[in-house]
């Protein structure tokens, strides 16, 4: 296999195929057990805040390095007896295998001869915010998040936006007990790639099937149904 460089990240991508829990081929020898995003989700970065990773709800992820160059893939994770393997895909240039140990704010990574230490930072724009608000992709406002959505889980009062389809709204709160709608703040908001929502300036990764939207912030997923 295709060992990646990747300069200063203290060799981490510096994985091998040849590792103790792994072959080096692509054959069935490796681990078989279930597999998920392993609780990765997030941004996952180095003590000093020069480079590190943002890892996706949708199995994409991206490497920034202290360069300022990024380079990004497909992941996914494999359970074995002995551990748990992250399994990078690095668009077409080759596949790592990586064993890892995972708290709640702590991400190890192991190579064959060193390990990597990443820590969990709140902010998700924290390498990829782009400071004049633009972005790259198709502006829309996605039909699916049209109307009013309450949050999951909000107790008494509940976390609550409503989306136009002029691209205005109001974020606010919704105390269920008497149908009621605390209009907080008028926002402005669209949507790029059906992946990124948009409100008032800042970014945040979403998905929306009609009634269900999942909104990350700050690295968790907060969850809406529609009203």
């Amino acid at each position: 296999m295709k060992k990646i460089r990747l300069s200063a990240l203290f060799l981490l991508l510096g994985f091998f195929c040849g590792a103790a829990l792994l072959s080096c081929s692509d054959d069935d020898d490796g681990p078989s057990s279930g597999s998920s995003n392993g609780g990765l989700v997030g941004t996952w970065m180095t003590s000093d805040g020069g480079s590190g990773y943002q890892f996706f709800r949708d199995g994409t992820f991206i490497l920034y390095e202290y360069d300022g160059d990024r380079e990004t893939g497909t992941y996914r994770v494999l359970s074995s007896e002995r551990n748990d393997i992250l399994i990078l895909d690095w668009d077409g240039a080759g596949m790592e295998y990586c064993p890892y140990s995972l708290t709640d704010d702590c991400l190890t990574l192991y190579s064959d001869t060193d390990y990597t230490v990443l820590y969990k930072h709140s902010n998700d724009d924290y390498f990829d915010e782009e400071e004049d608000g633009s972005d790259s992709g198709n502006r829309e406002h996605h039909s699916s998040l049209l109307g009013e959505w309450i949050e999951e889980d909000g107790g008494y009062v509940y976390d609550y936006y409503s989306f136009y389809s002029d691209g205005t709204g109001i974020h606010g709160s919704y105390e269920w007990d008497i149908d009621w709608v605390n209009e907080d703040e008028d926002i402005e908001w669209y949507t790029v790639d059906k992946k990124y929502l948009y409100i008032n300036g800042a970014r945040y990764r979403y998905w929306c099937d009609g009634s269900t939207l999942e909104i990350e912030i700050k690295g968790e997923i907060r969850t809406y149904y529609e009203k």
